[in-house]
């Protein structure tokens, strides 16, 4: 083996060892919160169904509805704003010329 192909293998080992433990960190650090964050939105969404009396289909097409909007970015509170105004656009055209190499 070359000594160029032995410094790529040691450098993905190291690359691979980094991410596993970057996994395990984030995985410690996150896991509980994200169970404690179910919890309280399960809770949250039941008593909401229970005090205005809805079904359980009209609370998932509700929530279905509020999940599609905030992926796409839309906010349903604070000032109205578009994702792909001028300046989200340029930001983003700027994020793509400066991450995509050569």
């Amino acid at each position: 083996m070359k000594e160029d192909e032995v410094r790529l293998i040691i450098l993905w080992v190291i690359y691979f060892i980094y991410m596993v433990f970057g996994a395990l960190l984030f995985s410690k650090l996150e896991y509980e919160n994200e169970n404690n964050e179910r919890r309280y939105l399960t809770a949250l969404m039941s008593t909401i169904r229970n005090q205005h009396n809805l079904s359980e289909s009209v609370m998932d097409i509700l929530s279905f509805a509020h999940d599609s909007a905030c992926s796409k970015g839309i906010l349903l509170h604070g000032p109205a704003s578009n994702k792909w105004d001028f300046a989200g656009s340029f930001y983003f055209v700027g994020t793509v010329i400066t991450t995509i190499g050569e």
